[in-house]
C-alpha cells in the first residue's frame, strides 16, 4: 500500500494516496488528532491484509501522524506490537 506525506508525490505513484487520506487523518494534525478510520469500513480490510505499507518522505510526517498510524493499526489488528508488525 502506497502512501505519501504531500499530494503532488501521491500523483507521482501508481496508486498512491496521501497518508491523511488513507489512514483518515485531519488537517492539520494535532495532538489531540486521532485516525477516523474505523474497523468496519472497506479500507480497514486492506489495512489487515496488507504485509507492507510504503510512506514516502515518512520523516516529513509529524511525530503525532506516527503516533495516529501505530494506534489505528494497533486497533484494528488487536495486536500491541509496535504499527502492529507490519513492515
Amino acid at each position: 500500500m502506497p502512501f505519501t506525506t504531500t499530494g503532488i508525490a501521491a500523483t507521482l505513484m501508481k496508486g498512491g494516496r496521501t497518508v491523511h487520506t488513507g489512514f483518515k487523518l485531519s488537517v492539520p494534525l494535532v495532538d489531540s488528532s486521532v485516525s477516523g478510520l474505523r474497523q468496519t469500513l472497506a479500507e480497514a480490510d486492506e489495512f489487515r491484509r496488507a504485509s507492507l505499507i510504503l510512506i514516502d518522505e515518512v520523516t516529513m510526517l509529524p511525530k503525532i501522524g506516527h503516533h495516529c498510524i501505530d494506534q489505528v493499526l494497533r486497533d484494528l489488528m488487536g495486536n500491541k506490537e509496535p504499527f502492529e508488525g507490519k513492515v
